[in-house]
């Protein structure tokens, strides 16, 4: 998983829901990341210093956490 939403974000920044999205869509429909999943696995990377994060508006003028990938990951 981790290694799939770095790949995913080697593309452009992006907020937890957008990556699962995303995945979902690469995938085919076939690979499906729930919350309970996806969000454990960023707070690792986060602690890894593998991602960063930080507040921002969303499309939908909504406050998220959006992510980016360091050199690190």
């Amino acid at each position: 998983l981790e290694l799939l939403v770095l790949t995913t974000l080697t593309l452009e920044p992006m907020h937890g829901w957008g990556i699962s999205v995303r995945l979902r869509q690469i995938s085919g429909d076939v690979f499906d990341v729930q919350q309970g999943s996806l969000y454990p696995a960023l707070q690792r990377m986060l602690r890894r210093g593998w991602v960063r994060a930080e507040w921002r508006a969303s499309e939908h003028n909504r406050r998220a956490r959006y992510y980016r990938i360091t050199r690190e990951g």
